[in-house]
């Protein structure tokens, strides 16, 4: 490996620590649906609330991250991150500190802002540390330090709560952690010595919003990944519910089904890379999973056994997240956008592929009020066709795609 390939040791230690912010984030928003039966025997609420709670969750995320992201290309990234860490741990602490609903729903926009917030931070961060030839390794441990906070937030989650003597005392566990690391975020982050004087080179803010809005292809991804974060969503916070009621399960049942989802994306995230490597061409690796994923979630309500559907589960997860290192890498390498640019790019995706989520908990509220629930998960199913269609567009980025275009204009 060459030394311009390396990644610097300081930067690799910036990133470990936004990825234990980014797995606590993942465990906050995917043990929603395990937490709910919890959070209603406390606190006496129904499927309206936990739907409000769900939507919380992504609704906060639309309008945050893209100023944060316009802050992240004028500052450094230490002080946005800051803010970041610190809306997790106010997240938890709220939570687990919560007496009312009313703490608990504040504690849920705090986790959202955090949510949406990383994303564009982080673009700047990468785009200071990273080089590119590392960036779809390094996409691919972003996504897997969600997807295990992801599986600590299902498959773990009951567990941990037992553990610890109630769902509360769990939160106030996390959210300690959470601020531990921003008090260390403040004395570990220094901006890349080698990077001195980019800040003053970036564009003008104009000049970066009209390079995001000519490339196509933030647009298309952030709508057709909308499609895909709505069953996710859907399915992780109220499949469970579903369950319980009509498939007899209990509690630790459906979190270790749930559970599966993340574990099926551990693996996708790690075998992304290779696979993409393999292929050659970045399509391949995205717009075939939008057909897939309306199969295998419509399949999470075609069975009740309970090992059935873990490994349905399991190809949820899977299918979910092996195309996402590929579409993050894909505003890096189009070589049209500046770091600032990449960073907006990064998150109006990441703002504007909330809203399927954001959707999710708001169209379940609403659907459940004339249908069964399971009818109701089974609309959302067919969301993922946004992302077959929208990706089929996108321009080529592999390296096999490359090679052709350079063959066909020499």
């Amino acid at each position: 490996m060459s030394k311009a390939d390396k990644i610097p040791s300081r930067g690799l230690l910036i990133l470990i620590c936004a990825w234990i912010i980014v797995l606590l984030n993942g465990f906050g928003q995917f043990s929603l649906g395990i937490f709910i039966p919890y959070m209603q025997s406390q606190f006496g609420f129904g499927i309206e609330t936990a739907s409000a709670l769900s939507t919380a969750t992504s609704l906060a995320q639309l309008f945050t991250t893209l100023p944060l992201a316009i802050i992240a290309t004028r500052k450094s990234p230490k002080y946005t991150l800051m803010v970041v860490f610190g809306c997790a741990s106010a997240a938890y602490l709220l939570q687990g500190f919560a007496v009312n609903v009313s703490m608990i729903m504040v504690g849920r926009v705090f986790l959202s802002i955090a949510l949406g917030g990383v994303t564009a931070s982080l673009a700047r961060v990468k785009s200071d540390w990273i080089p590119l030839s590392r960036m779809t390794r390094i996409n691919s441990l972003d996504s897997f330090s969600t997807t295990t906070g992801n599986v600590i937030g299902t498959f773990l989650v009951t567990s941990l709560i037992l553990l610890m003597g109630n769902w509360q005392n769990l939160m106030r566990v996390i959210g300690f952690i959470a601020t531990a690391i921003f008090v260390i975020w403040f004395f570990v982050y220094k901006d890349n010595p080698d990077n001195n004087g980019a800040m003053e080179k970036h564009p003008t803010l104009k000049q970066v919003l009209k390079e995001v809005f000519k490339e196509r292809a933030v647009w298309l991804l952030a709508i057709g990944w909308a499609g895909t974060s709505m069953p996710w969503l859907a399915f992780s916070t109220f499949w469970p519910t579903y369950a319980i009621d009509n498939l007899n399960m209990t509690t630790s049942m459906t979190g270790i089904i749930v559970g599966m989802m993340p574990v099926g994306s551990i693996v996708a995230c790690l075998i992304s890379p290779v696979m993409a490597k393999a292929i050659g061409r970045d399509k391949l690796m995205l717009w075939p999973w939008g057909l897939y994923l309306c199969a295998v979630y419509y399949l999470g309500l075609c069975f009740s056994s309970f090992w059935v559907l873990c490994a349905v589960f399991f190809l949820m997860g899977f299918g979910a997240f092996i195309f996402v290192p590929i579409g993050n890498t894909v505003i890096f390498k189009t070589g049209t956008l500046s770091p600032g640019a990449i960073t907006i790019g990064s998150s109006i995706i990441s703002s504007v592929s909330c809203l399927g989520g954001t959707f999710a908990g708001m169209a379940v509220g609403m659907l459940t009020k004339h249908m069964p629930l399971k009818t109701a998960l089974a609309w959302c199913c067919l969301a993922p066709l946004w992302w077959f269609a929208l990706t089929l567009f996108v321009p080529e980025t592999g390296a096999k795609g490359k090679l052709i275009r350079r063959r066909k204009y020499v």
